[in-house]
């Protein structure tokens, strides 16, 4: 097992995904410090928007799912949408959010290689669309794939599966965190938080994706990118 050394690692995640990497850190010696700049809540309308999209689901059509926070808001409704594994075809853009529904029973039909809306993009080239798609991704998410499947003729419906909203900060985890060797970021929200709250401290960078890579070195970070959205590759760079 790696060891760290002590190294102080700010985890800037949610608690409930910071939970692993937190733990991890420090089975190997290294000082994790935990200051989450998101936090995961239902849409406005609780999910009722949601639950009436995935109910149309039809034999042909398509549903995407962007993150595990929306592969878990898509389990959690289903069964109330009365929409069952099977019923459509599924994409993800990762695999961590295909594990999110592959525990619950759903089959996962299209994975990209590049983890990033760009690249599922891409892996629909493959893929001729019978139906149409439903998209489940974060209120506010980026319109990148869903702006090139409607190019490309495909009736596409984006719904918000959750919020991303601002939690509290604790102001000795600030401190701490300018005072670290690393942070961790997995979303390009998680760096404009940070910016706007701690700075650029520490310089050193490791981030998840490329869209999320491209928001840190715009900011001022010196970068690493995780091959894959993995525990073991992030501990790797680490």
């Amino acid at each position: 097992m790696p060891n760290l050394g002590g190294r102080r690692i700010v985890v800037t995640r949610a608690v409930p995904q910071a939970a692993p990497l937190v733990a991890a850190i420090r089975e190997r010696d290294g000082q994790a410090i935990e200051l989450p700049l998101l936090e995961i809540v239902e849409p406005e309308d609780d999910g009722a928007a949601l639950r009436d999209a995935l109910a149309e689901l039809r034999e042909g059509d398509w549903l995407v799912v962007l993150s595990p926070n929306g592969a878990r808001r898509v389990v959690e409704h289903a069964e109330a949408a009365l929409l069952t594994p099977g019923a459509c075809s599924i994409a993800v853009i990762a695999s961590g959010t295909g594990a999110v529904l592959e525990a619950a029973g759903w089959t996962v039909h299209l994975r990209p290689d590049a983890a990033s809306s760009e690249g599922l993009l891409s892996a629909f080239d493959t893929i001729t669309i019978h139906g149409r798609v439903l998209i489940a991704q974060a209120e506010s998410g980026r319109t990148v794939l869903a702006d090139g499947l409607v190019e490309r003729g495909v009736e596409v419906q984006t719904v918000a599966a959750y919020r991303n909203v601002m939690p509290e900060l604790d102001p000795d985890a600030v401190l701490a965190a300018q005072e670290a060797d690393t942070v961790v970021f997995a979303s390009p929200s998680a760096v404009d938080r940070y910016t706007t709250h701690v700075g650029v401290r520490p310089t050193a960078a490791v981030c998840i994706g490329g869209v999320t890579a491209a928001s840190a070195l715009a900011a001022g970070f010196d970068i690493t990118i995780a091959p894959e959205p993995t525990l073991n590759a992030i501990l790797e760079l680490l």
